[in-house]
C-alpha cells in the first residue's frame, strides 16, 4: 500500500516536474524517507544515481560507480597482485580467482556432470562442465563463416580457420608464381 503511494508521488512529480514531500514514513526505519524528506525511491528511481560513473582511472578512459570498482581495475595497469596462495604462492589480482585456484590443491571437485558422472571444478558459465555437456547435447554453437563446418568449442574453430587462411595463402602464392612466371615470358 505503502510503495503504491511512493510510485504514484513519483509518477505525479514526473507528470509536473516538481518533487513534493511525501506523507509516508518517518525515517529510516521504513527506509522510505530520505534526510532531505524525499522518499529514497524517488531518489533510487532518477537515471542520472543508476549511471553516474564518478572514479576515472588516471591511465585510461575508463569510469567506475564504486571506489573498489576503481582500485581493482588499477591492478591491471600496476601489475599488483595482493592476495597470495599460501601453499604455492602464485598471486592473483582478485580474492575471487584465489579461492578458485585453492581447488588446484584441495583436489576437490564439486561440480558433476547429470548424465555420466564426470566431475569438475567449476560449473560456471563455459567452464568445463559447460563444455563437457555439450558431448552430450551435440550443441555445437561455434560455425566457420568460410565453410559452414561447426565446433563445440571456439578453440576449434580457430584452429580450424587456420586451415583456411593456409589455403588461400597457398592459393596467393601460386597465383603470384603463375603472374611472375607469365610476366617474364611476355617480355622473351
Amino acid at each position: 500500500k505503502r510503495l503504491g503511494r511512493e510510485i504514484a508521488l513519483h509518477q505525479s512529480e514526473c507528470s509536473t516536474g516538481e518533487e513534493t514531500q511525501p506523507n509516508v514514513g518517518t525515517g529510516p526505519v521504513d527506509g522510505l524517507t530520505a534526510a532531505s524528506g524525499r522518499t529514497s525511491l524517488v531518489r533510487w528511481m532518477r537515471p542520472s544515481r543508476v549511471r553516474e560513473k564518478k572514479y576515472s582511472c588516471t591511465y585510461c578512459d575508463r569510469s567506475f560507480t564504486r571506489f573498489s570498482q576503481l582500485k581493482e581495475h588499477l591492478r591491471s595497469h600496476t601489475g599488483e597482485k595482493p592476495f597470495s596462495c599460501q601453499q604455492c604462492g602464485r598471486s592473483f589480482t582478485k580474492h575471487c580467482n584465489l579461492t578458485r585456484h585453492a581447488v588446484v590443491h584441495s583436489g576437490e571437485k564439486p561440480f558433476e556432470c547429470s548424465l555420466c558422472g564426470k566431475c569438475f571444478t567449476q560449473r560456471s558459465s563455459l567452464t568445463h562442465l559447460e563444455i563437457h555437456r555439450r558431448i552430450h547435447t551435440g550443441e555445437k554453437p561455434y560455425t566457420c563463416d568460410i565453410c559452414g563446418k561447426c565446433f563445440s568449442q571456439r578453440s576449434n574453430l580457430r584452429t580450424h580457420q587456420r586451415t583456411h587462411k593456409e589455403v588461400l595463402l597457398m592459393k596467393c602464392y601460386a597465383f603470384l608464381i603463375l603472374k611472375n612466371f607469365l610476366n617474364v615470358d611476355i617480355l622473351q
